[in-house]
């Protein structure tokens, strides 16, 4: 059985509520039995948008960015099974301003 999940939409709030999506976000990936493993952020300054990073590195800068009301464009979040060197499946779950 094949599972696709896609949520994507405009986000209008403040860095406060976005940080609140990311977690929800997370946790309804979570709900489907997908780990979140991967983050790509766009921002004003110190994210280029052009990577995809891991959560496990990045989560923290992302957090303190908001915290610090650096405005970020948008935010993605995806999880990947890989075999090998092959990508067995990927999903996403992405939401920008």
């Amino acid at each position: 059985m094949e599972r696709i999940v896609y949520i994507r939409g405009k986000f209008k709030g403040t860095n406060k509520e976005m940080k609140e999506a990311y977690f929800y976000a997370k946790e309804m990936m979570r709900k489907y039995d997908l780990e979140p493993q991967y983050i790509g952020v766009m921002a004003e300054e110190g994210w280029t948008g052009d990577k995809i990073l891991t959560i496990k590195r990045k989560e923290k800068q992302l957090l303190k960015d908001l915290e610090k009301n650096i405005l970020i464009k948008n935010i993605g979040l995806e999880t990947k099974e890989i075999e090998g060197k092959e990508i067995k499946y990927s999903k996403s779950f992405f939401f920008d301003r």
